[in-house]
């Protein structure tokens, strides 16, 4: 994915631009497997260029897992799984513990 190839080489502006308009399009065609891919690397981005915390994310992770798992998309699901499994251990979070 084009967005991917953008953040690996660090134009992460680009490539939330990217994204946002893939799930915008996504949301447009009623295609929830590509809106929520999208909305989940947006997430994962965002994480690495602002302070995100577990609490943060996590509503928005939840209902990926829920939809990732009513259209059969085990690969997004364990993608969610592992971004908020990463995110529970993040810095910030860690710091409340």
């Amino acid at each position: 994915m084009y967005a991917e190839a953008l953040r690996l080489g660090s134009d992460f502006e680009r490539a939330d631009e990217l994204l946002g308009g893939l799930e915008q399009r996504a949301s447009a065609a009623g295609d929830l497997r590509v809106k929520w891919r999208a909305k989940m690397q947006r997430l994962e981005l965002r994480s690495g260029t602002t302070p995100l915390t577990y609490d943060d994310v996590r509503p928005d992770v939840d209902r990926a897992i829920k939809i990732f798992k009513q259209v059969g998309d085990n690969q997004g699901l364990a993608s969610a799984w592992d971004f908020i499994s990463f995110m529970h251990f993040t810095p910030a979070d860690a710091r409340k513990r």
